[in-house]
């Protein structure tokens, strides 16, 4: 930065006249002066910007590089959740199967114990010879 205004100073500077500056002017030399400090102000202007752009395009490429991974990082959760309902789903059903087996087993045990007690009874009666 401070290259660039002492470049933009000396060309300013060799643009004056040589009498001029021989001589000494001072409007001249002030206004070669002011034409320096604005050459200088214009150039750091021009580098904060740049800073600020480039700045600015590494926070695009960081921000663009974090959507892409939490995108993909969604759709795995998405499918991950697909599959763990499918799971629930399929033990939910399977849950059913059993108890439904639970009854017919306690319908089982039921007719089974009443059909001894039947039994008991016709040989306590004797209507079973």
């Amino acid at each position: 930065m401070r290259v660039l205004t002492i470049v933009l100073m000396t060309s300013l500077l060799s643009l004056a006249p040589a009498s001029a500056i021989a001589q000494g002017s001072p409007s001249e030399g002030a206004r070669l002066a002011s034409d320096a400090r604005l050459a200088g102000t214009t150039a750091g202007d021009k580098a904060a910007l740049s800073d600020q752009w480039k700045k600015g395009a590494r926070m695009t490429a960081d921000g663009e590089k974090l959507m892409r991974q939490s995108e993909a990082k969604l759709q795995s959760l998405a499918r991950e959740a697909t599959r763990s309902q499918e799971r629930a789903d399929a033990a939910t059903s399977e849950r059913q199967k059993q108890e439904a087996s639970q009854t017919r087993g306690q319908q089982m045990i039921d007719q089974g114990r009443s059909l001894q007690a039947q039994a008991e009874a016709n040989v306590r009666t004797g209507s079973g010879q």
